[in-house]
């Protein structure tokens, strides 16, 4: 390391700063990979959501196309579904004994995945083939996630959870960022069959990650699989978390948590635009701002809840607050006469909360699955699910209520969706869950 005294201070060199920068971050090749990992997840979902629209909208697909292709997403919403098969068959043989099964799964669904993202151009031809084509690969996507979530809480112990969490959110959201910026700037240049052959490219690197897992860390059995069992295993996976200690209370919980931010997400963009804000100005501020926010909110979550491990149930409480204040504070911005940017820096503020809520329910989650000895891919996924599904279900009245009784009784009624989720939190602390969770375990 080159470092200089000048004037009684010790002064480094770009590189070494760099180095210093890249050691803080990622003080082990581990927090690399679990980084790598999101980002490998992150890409995936970016192409097929974000990407692909831009794709459809440029060889004019007309609105009501796009309204009804964007169906291709539900996989996410209906991953439990597939859960079960990534706890069940183990792929023995398919690839080497030594793999653990989560690294089998995901290493042969990042296969297909990468050569899908080839062929995604040329099914543009029929729309049925194309929804039909898109809907497999969101499949594949999603059953992808579920070994990746399953791996994510194994591999860590309960007081390890939050910093896991936190560099795999860190990757997941950079990824989507990065894979929109990089192929919506190549798009200019080369055409859409080029675009998709290198995001199946890019895909296809992540294959060295995940061949680079430390099967060790791992500490799920590998299980026999024999076809006869197959229909009592599957059905066994759904009735073993329903007979997790609190499992409705806890399933109600995270369908609920976030619930505000979800509902008012929808139109926080033509809420903006509404009030004075430029396309341009929009795009800057979703782009840069809005994803540091975000970020922010995500990294000082995950510090408190490695600091606080014991108060995790008491964390989601002032998270859930946090949402609804931070969704309040739209309200007094619209009974006041205050500028854009004040409106920016509550809309900044409503992004580091989000942030913060993400990491607490997903630390929570995970904890949650990590506690029960099997079937933790299934759980995970019946969790997240009832989360995506809840989500969809409200979000789809937030227009009607805006266009029907104005922009205050929209912002009213997303803090008023808090509400819920608090109540159960209470009745959580109240029967002191918290106690359930082993920080070593």
């Amino acid at each position: 390391m080159m470092c200089y005294h000048i004037n009684n201070v010790l002064w480094c060199t770009n590189k070494s700063y760099m180095k210093l920068i890249w050691r803080h971050l990622f003080p082990h090749i581990v927090h690399l990979r679990l980084f790598l990992l999101g980002a490998c997840s992150g890409t995936s979902f970016g192409v097929l959501s974000v990407v692909t629209t831009v794709f459809l909208h440029d060889i004019k697909y007309s609105l009501i196309s796009l309204g009804i292709l964007s169906a291709r997403m539900l996989p996410f919403s209906f991953k439990s579904l597939s859960a079960p098969f990534t706890d069940i068959i183990p792929l023995d043989m398919l690839f080497p004994k030594k793999w653990c099964m989560r690294k089998r799964w995901m290493f042969l669904l990042q296969i297909m995945i990468s050569l899908s993202m080839i062929a995604i151009p040329f099914m543009v031809y029929n729309e049925c083939v194309f929804f039909a084509f898109t809907l497999l690969q969101a499949s594949m996507c999603a059953t992808f996630d579920n070994s990746l979530e399953a791996f994510r809480l194994e591999a860590a112990n309960n007081y390890e959870i939050p910093k896991v969490d936190l560099y795999f959110i860190l990757g997941w959201t950079t990824a989507i960022s990065c894979i929109s910026f990089i192929t919506l700037n190549l798009v200019s240049i080369v055409s859409w069959n080029s675009v998709y052959a290198i995001c199946g490219f890019l895909c296809s690197l992540y294959l060295i990650v995940i061949y680079k897992i430390d099967d060790a860390i791992v500490t799920l059995q590998k299980k026999k699989y024999e076809i006869a069992s197959f229909i009592k295993e599957y059905c066994g996976a759904f009735t073993t978390f329903l007979a997790a200690d609190k499992a409705v209370l806890i399933l109600l919980l995270v369908a609920t948590f976030k619930l505000s931010d979800g509902f008012m997400d929808v139109l926080l963009m033509p809420f903006l635009l509404e009030n004075g804000f430029s396309k341009e100005q929009l795009a800057t501020f979703n782009k840069i701002f809005g994803t540091i926010g975000f970020l922010t909110g995500t990294v000082i979550g995950s510090y408190i809840l490695r600091r606080f491990f014991e108060k995790t149930i008491h964390i989601l409480l002032a998270a859930e607050i946090m949402a609804a204040f931070s969704n309040l504070l739209f309200l007094i911005f619209l009974s006041s006469s205050a500028g854009n940017m004040i409106l920016g820096a509550i809309s900044c503020l409503e992004k580091v909360c989000q942030g913060f809520a993400n990491v607490a329910i997903i630390s929570f989650m995970s904890m949650f699955c990590r506690a029960q000895n099997s079937y933790r891919a299934t759980m995970f996924a019946i969790l997240s699910s009832s989360s995506q599904l809840m989500r969809n279900i409200f979000s789809s009245f937030s227009g009607f209520i805006a266009s029907l009784f104005g922009w205050k009784v929209y912002f009213v009624v997303s803090v008023l969706l808090s509400i819920p989720a608090l109540f159960i939190v209470i009745l959580l602390l109240k029967s002191n869950y918290q106690n359930k969770f082993d920080i070593g375990g």
